[in-house]
């Protein structure tokens, strides 16, 4: 179970900014992050900025990776929230 602080470490400010997070539930975490000014193959979409949710008992490395998936995708993240 990492926090979003522990999140962002993995994270890296380079592929993406937390601004804001919300647990929902016992089980999932919302995180409004911003991309970062990563280049390259699998860089985040420049200029993204979206709610991602994560699993709360994940590890900071994890729920990083979900975050990354995120921003990397092309177009409305919509599904994210579902």
């Amino acid at each position: 179970m990492a926090t979003s602080d522990e999140v962002q470490a993995s994270l890296t400010r380079e592929v993406g900014i937390i601004s804001k997070d919300q647990d929902i539930d016992a089980t999932y975490r919302m995180l409004y992050v911003s991309s970062g000014a990563s280049s390259g193959s699998g860089a985040t979409q420049p200029g993204k900025s979206c709610w991602c949710r994560t699993t709360i008992a994940n590890s900071a490395a994890d729920q990083a990776a979900e975050i990354i998936a995120v921003l990397t995708t092309e177009g409305p993240v919509d599904a994210n929230l579902a």
